[in-house]
């Protein structure tokens, strides 16, 4: 685990209480002094009470979270090995990346560095080829070539949160694949994605790919997310809810407008109502749009420990309810 910091830092020693009622430890970088605030768990702030809000900057130069007793208090974010990300100079990010004035930067020890929100996509939203990824190819920083042209190479982040590695299910009716992954935060539990092939996903074009990963980067939340909202000709829409096995799951779709009244899906994500993990929500649309680009096209389900084996293409629009995939 990377135990980061209010101030941003990186903790160089162990985040303990060393004899006094809140947890500290030596840190490299930050914005403050030698040593300074961390939280030793997950949802914790630094005298050990409970979050009630994410640990967050909330327009000041430290992290802090809102707590269950009505008070703030100092925090620090804790991230998995496998989840860290990296600036376009292999610099490991103490922040999240997220687009600033068009282009995602995240803050490393050395300053603040453009990075790439995705894996395979440019510090400016745009897709990666297929053939030519993010990599260094002999140069300092990564890099993708992102067109046919020789000329079309811009700058990437490579990420240590490798893309899905899918499992494939198979019996004699169906096949399901899988991907699980680690939970964010440092927790022990995981999020399963199972993808299913949607052929109504179409192609989006490589500035409607850019405005898509700009909108998808504008959710902050799993928990609260609006009907509708748009970026340029890209929206997220929520439609109806699909109920399997007692539990509700959002249905979330990014679609491209060809008229005022008309839009067509680029991307499908479904997930339960209780998701609190807006990272995984934001790879899943990642995961689903590159499908669409990249075909074949595939629409992601998120599920908290047992995954969800609801088929949402034999899906009743009409009553709510979905056929179970015949996976045992």
């Amino acid at each position: 685990l990377i135990h980061h910091t209010s101030s941003g830092g990186q903790c160089q020693e162990p985040c303990e209480y060393r004899g006094y009622s809140y947890t500290w430890c030596k840190q490299l970088g930050g914005k403050k002094a030698a040593w300074d605030y961390c939280s030793s768990q997950p949802g914790l702030e630094a005298s050990g009470k409970r979050c009630a809000t994410p640990c967050e900057l909330w327009g000041a130069s430290y992290h802090s979270c809102y707590l269950q007793d009505g008070n703030w208090g100092y925090c620090g974010l804790i991230t998995r090995w496998d989840h860290a990300k990296y600036s376009q100079e292999n610099k490991l990010c103490i922040s999240q990346c997220r687009a600033t004035q068009g282009t995602f930067q995240c803050n490393t020890l050395d300053g603040i560095e453009p990075c790439a929100p995705f894996r395979d996509v440019t510090t400016r939203g745009l897709p990666c080829h297929n053939n030519y990824r993010c990599a260094r190819y002999g140069h300092s920083g990564y890099q993708c070539h992102t067109d046919k042209e020789d000329d079309s190479w811009a700058y990437c982040g490579r990420r240590s949160l490798d893309e899905c590695v899918w499992i494939s299910h198979q019996t004699n009716a169906t096949q399901a694949e899988f991907c699980i992954l680690s939970y964010a935060q440092g927790g022990n539990d995981n999020i399963t994605f199972r993808r299913e092939r949607q052929d109504k996903l179409i192609h989006p074009a490589k500035e409607q790919f850019q405005n898509a990963t700009y909108l998808i980067d504008s959710i902050t939340s799993s928990i609260s997310i609006p009907d509708s909202w748009a970026l340029g000709s890209v929206r997220l829409y929520k439609q109806e809810e699909i109920f399997c096995k007692g539990i509700n799951y959002t249905n979330l779709v990014l679609q491209i407008s060809k008229s005022t009244e008309f839009y067509l899906p680029i991307a499908r994500v479904l997930f339960p109502n209780t998701l609190d993990a807006d990272e995984f929500l934001r790879l899943a649309l990642y995961t689903s749009l590159h499908s669409a680009f990249y075909p074949p096209a595939y629409a992601i389900v998120v599920s908290l420990s047992e995954p969800m084996l609801c088929s949402i293409n034999t899906y009743d629009m009409k009553n709510s309810t979905c056929s179970l995939l015949d996976i045992v």
